[in-house]
């Protein structure tokens, strides 16, 4: 808009206005009248002419588009301060329901499922080592005795998920870290 012209004294006084200047309707006649912002010749003035004159005036406010700009900023900032305490809040809950004994750290339950993996893996292991004899009679090295075969197998097979799928006792060991962690924030 700097090749942009206003059309009358008026309309120079509202943008200068609306720019955050502080000047008064007389003042600005009066420059006018000095010489210190040029009319055209047509009785309007160019836009970069009188932006160039209120350079000489002093600021009342920042003008509206920086108060604008700033609000944004604001709301920007209070939201995600608003974001930052929802998290902090969350944050504690989860370690407070961690303290109540309401989780189990991951690593404790990875390490506890791989353990039980190991024990059903020996388990399987021993029952095939332990029952070759009862299959291979089972069988009676007679293709025709498979299903029974089938079916002593897996009858042993339940028997070692059963053994493998009990209800196990969980033993949750809290560490005071969260205290060091409070402590940083």
């Amino acid at each position: 808009m700097p090749d942009a012209n206003l059309k009358d004294l008026r309309a120079v006084l509202e943008h200068l206005l609306a720019d955050g200047r502080k000047i008064a309707k007389s003042k600005l006649y009066a420059d006018q009248r000095k010489g210190l912002l040029r009319r055209q010749p047509d009785g309007t003035f160019r836009v970069r002419d009188v932006e160039r004159y209120a350079a000489s005036l002093p600021l009342v406010s920042a003008p509206d588009r920086e108060t604008e700009e700033a609000q944004h900023y604001a709301a920007r900032k209070a939201r995600a301060e608003a974001e930052k305490l929802e998290e902090q809040a969350k944050a504690e809950r989860f370690r407070n329901e961690v303290r109540a004994g309401k989780y189990i750290p991951r690593d404790d339950v990875e390490v506890e499922l791989a353990a039980r993996a190991g024990v059903l893996a020996t388990g399987l292991r021993t029952m095939f080592e332990t029952s070759l004899l009862d299959f291979i009679h089972v069988a009676g090295g007679d293709p025709r005795k498979a299903p029974e075969l089938l079916s002593a197998f897996e009858r042993q097979l339940d028997a070692a998920l059963n053994e493998y799928s009990r209800p196990m006792d969980y033993e949750v060991t809290f560490h005071d870290d969260d205290a060091a962690d409070d402590a940083r924030d």
